[in-house]
């Protein structure tokens, strides 16, 4: 299994009260295995990325992830562990705006067991079509350009799971069955498991395999919405309607903007072959939650 979860609870703080927004009793994924978990916003799906990443620690429960149980290790061997096993690409693609797309790729191999490879990083470009687009910063990119290059730094470490949180939002219908195409054949060719989460119909339908989370997700029904066929499609809302989306979210504007300002004042030269700054890439804030994996 590449990834394993068992009695998986998290909870944030909403003014003097608690709000459950995770409740998983068991799930499971092969190895290799390629899955969409779909949902309408709101319902925990994200949150759930942001643990099986290490980037949130819950209240309670076991996270195994490519045979690590996340909560026996510390935020700095978090650090290192999603560096050498882990793919993210982020719904707002996370990409560093002053630099150009190899160099955003070169700083998905940050941490990682190999050494930066620029020609890595070129070809890794060429493989999602953007040979062409390398010397660009993300301002001068399409939309589904930048997604691209969040896809090839993604793959840049060479994961063995990548998690894609809602890869497609952005992109207009054509452009997202492209993207998610183009994401499972990349994943297949290198190997690695896929779990992508959105509120899409056509990108849900692209899988062989998917799960409502709804009917994962105690909390969904605890909160007194019961699941039906309209909210396993995502027509209907989402339990945590009436709380401020704030509260749920994990952002990571306030990262990336430290991150940018750290990066700017070290900034990486592309006139040598294989250099690239010492920042890790998919560092994130996450907010405050009670305790850790068990």
């Amino acid at each position: 299994m590449i990834v394993e979860v068992k009695d998986l609870v998290v909870e944030y703080d909403i003014g003097n009260s608690q709000f459950t927004a995770v409740d998983i009793p068991a799930w499971s994924l092969d190895k290799g295995a390629q899955v969409a978990i779909f949902g309408p916003s709101g319902c925990g799906k994200s949150t759930l990325l942001h643990v099986l990443a290490g980037l949130l620690a819950p209240k309670s429960g076991k996270v195994n992830v490519c045979g690590q149980n996340l909560g026996q290790l510390s935020e700095s061997d978090l650090d290192h562990f999603r560096a050498r096993h882990i793919g993210y690409i982020f719904q707002d693609f996370n990409l560093l705006q002053g630099y150009t797309a190899v160099e955003n790729v070169l700083l998905g191999m940050a941490f990682s067991r190999q050494k930066p490879d620029r020609r890595h990083a070129v070809e890794l470009l060429a493989r999602v079509g953007l040979s062409h687009r390398e010397k660009h910063r993300p301002p001068e990119l399409s939309i589904g350009e930048r997604q691209r290059v969040a896809i090839a730094r993604a793959l840049a470490r060479k994961p063995e799971l990548i998690l894609a949180d809602e890869p497609t939002g952005s992109l207009d219908p054509v452009h997202a069955r492209e993207v998610v195409k183009l994401l499972r054949e990349a994943c297949r060719e290198h190997g690695c498991s896929l779990v992508v989460v959105s509120h899409d119909p056509g990108v849900v339908d692209s899988f062989d395999s998917s799960v409502a989370f709804m009917k994962l997700n105690r909390a969904f029904s605890a909160c007194g919405v019961g699941v039906s066929p309209a909210r396993d499609e995502g027509i209907l809302p989402s339990c945590a309607a009436g709380v401020p989306p704030a509260s749920l979210a994990v952002s990571s504007s306030a990262a990336r903007e430290q991150q940018q300002k750290q990066l700017d004042a070290d900034k990486m030269s592309t006139a040598h072959e294989g250099e690239t700054p010492s920042t890790h890439p998919d560092k994130m804030s996450a907010p405050q939650q009670h305790g850790g994996a068990a």
